[in-house]
């Protein structure tokens, strides 16, 4: 079984994952945010507390069943790592974007802009901002990663594939923007073991030596807890923001969306993004949702994409209104998956670093598990 852990952006989850996809346990908890007007942080401590006491209710006979553990998060979210161990200062949320301050100057130095929620873009502005806080610190780390660090004592940034090498940072942009190459770690694949389980501030009652998955990105595990993974698939990831990932072997450009490599090698995700869906829904707002969510696909399918079928995951798939209502707006099959399907995720990918199966097909085909089909 695989102990699955998301870092999101307003909830901690965790779950126990077999390999036929049945999630034997799980729980969340909030996190308290400090939110300001163009202001995105989080106290990292409150990860690290949420996360402990989560781990405290897992009952005794399933952590002793577990073979390994695999940790996803929001991103990219910037968290700077002091010589103890602990965070030098707040994390920046991936909705943080006050780096758009220093983007004149980044695009001078580079000679090509960097969106401002970027990692690089994060770092250069921390330098700049906050001197004191930049001082302390000797590692840079994205939430998933600071969170197995801390289980394994081992520093790496998570590079989904090698194509997403310009979305992270090169050594020549490092310098061209005068930070401290040492600072950030080297790359590790989320198909390698990130590093095993020691003593430390989180786990309790877990076996140590238990091997650390680091799977990066949350998007990236409600593809996997899908099986968005072939052509023609559309992963619709909601919750506090939704994210609409189609699976392709063409990297298209579609002005208004982002074309970003897939975790398969070999195929790409065209993406929107719906930033304020929670907040949307929050607000009883559906029909802004429903807007964006009509635009974003809509310029894929004016684009020539042949969507086959949508699969919707996350906080918002239980919510049967926001399903029927977005079944209506196109003549697609709209799958809805069950709730803690981002967490299979998880245990599809400690599957195949584990051996348990020989590939990400296989993995999906015998632990992803569809409940409503509409249309």
């Amino acid at each position: 079984m695989i102990l699955a852990v998301d870092i999101g952006t307003t909830f901690l989850k965790v779950g126990i994952i077999d390999f036929n996809g049945k999630i034997s346990y799980s729980e969340k908890r909030a996190i308290d945010l400090s939110v300001d007007k163009d202001l995105r942080e989080v106290d990292p401590t409150k990860w690290v507390k949420g996360l402990s006491n989560l781990f405290l209710s897992i009952p005794a006979n399933l952590l002793d069943s577990l073979t390994g553990i695999v940790i996803s998060g929001n991103g990219p979210t910037f968290v700077p790592v002091d010589k103890t161990g602990n965070s030098a200062g707040k994390a920046l949320l991936w909705i943080d974007d006050r780096s758009l301050t220093v983007a004149d100057e980044i695009t001078r130095r580079l000679g090509s802009p960097i969106p401002p929620n970027f990692f690089l873009s994060k770092a250069f502005w921390f330098k700049k901002e906050r001197p004191t806080e930049y001082k302390n610190t000797i590692s840079f780390l994205s939430c998933p990663e600071y969170i197995s660090y801390l289980l394994t004592g081992e520093k790496y940034t998570l590079l989904p594939q090698d194509g997403f090498i310009d979305l992270y940072w090169t050594d020549d942009k490092i310098d061209k923007l005068d930070l401290d190459q040492k600072m950030f770690p080297k790359f590790i694949s989320p198909f390698e073991v990130y590093g095993t389980l020691r003593d430390n501030p989180i786990t309790s009652g877990l076996r140590k030596g238990l091997p650390v998955i680091c799977g990066g990105p949350d998007f990236i595990m409600s593809i996997l807890g899908t099986g968005s993974v072939y052509e023609g698939v559309l992963c619709d990831r909601t919750g506090t923001s939704e994210g609409l990932n189609f699976c392709c072997s063409d990297p298209t450009r579609i002005e208004g969306l982002r074309t970003l490599p897939h975790v398969i090698p070999g195929l790409y995700t065209i993406a929107g993004l719906i930033p304020n869906s929670g907040e949307y829904l929050l607000n009883d707002r559906l029909d802004l949702l429903i807007d964006e969510y009509k635009n974003s696909i809509n310029l894929m399918v004016k684009s020539g994409l042949k969507i086959k079928e949508i699969r919707v995951v996350g906080g918002h798939a239980g919510i049967e209104r926001l399903n029927i209502k977005k079944a209506s707006q196109f003549d697609i099959p709209l799958k809805v998956y069950p709730e803690g399907s981002d967490l299979v995720g998880n245990g599809v990918l400690g599957s195949l670093v584990l051996g348990v199966y020989p590939s990400i097909g296989e993995a999906c085909s015998r632990m992803v598990k569809e409940k409503v089909c509409y249309n």
